[in-house]
């Protein structure tokens, strides 16, 4: 079945940043990911400026007649093909910049799914932390985050490889919000401490 891509005019996305419940994450389309979350940004006659800091970080360019692709909507047809997203509403590149939102809350809880697009397939380096001591302490930093045909989240770098089975993991929150940063975190059954998994600094957009 063809699914066409969802192409939304500029004076629309503007429309609808002005809905954005949570914040807006954004990162470089060339990493395919998102490595930084703002709650502070503005919609102006020129686009959307991003503030961090009480500073303006960067400006995106959003023509209000030009024809922006919602990459949030899957697309599938003779010309294109892509997946679309499990936890976003929208999804735009402009400028060499990726951003995305959404007009509803989804409340901290990710799903596999969701974890994994947001950090599986995220090509970009993490920091995993135990977020307190215990008989197990886990600290990678420099790492990438993958989800194995056998559902364990594996923790990779060039020092060690920590894999964490599906059946000792009781949620995956999206901390983002409360942080103001990207930011998840992994709670245990086993009586584990949570751990979080951060963007590394060296791969963040914010001075």
């Amino acid at each position: 079945m063809n699914r066409e891509a969802q192409k939304i005019l500029g004076t629309q996305v503007k429309e609808l940043l002005s809905k954005v419940v949570g914040g807006i994450y954004v990162g470089r389309v060339f990493r395919h990911a998102l490595t930084d979350f703002f709650s502070k940004f503005s919609v102006t006659e020129d686009g959307l400026e991003i503030t961090a800091n009480d500073y303006v970080t960067f400006k995106l360019p959003i023509a209000d007649e030009e024809e922006y692709i919602n990459y949030a909507v899957a697309v599938e047809n003779d010309e294109e093909e892509w997946e679309g997203s499990v936890y976003f509403d929208y999804c735009f590149e402009i400028a060499g910049y990726k951003f995305a939102f959404n007009e509803s809350d989804k409340g901290e809880v990710l799903t596999w799914e969701q974890f994994e697009e947001l950090a599986a397939k995220a090509k970009c380096l993490f920091s995993v932390e135990s977020i307190d001591g215990g008989s197990v302490y886990v600290s990678v930093s420099d790492a990438s985050i993958g989800i194995s045909d056998f559902g364990e989240i594996v923790i990779t770098s060039d020092t060690a490889t920590v894999t964490l089975d599906k059946e000792i993991v009781d949620a995956i929150y999206n901390d983002s919000v409360g942080a103001n940063e990207v930011c998840y975190r992994i709670e245990f059954s086993n009586g584990m401490a949570d751990m979080s998994v951060e963007v590394d600094d060296s791969n963040r957009l914010s001075m």
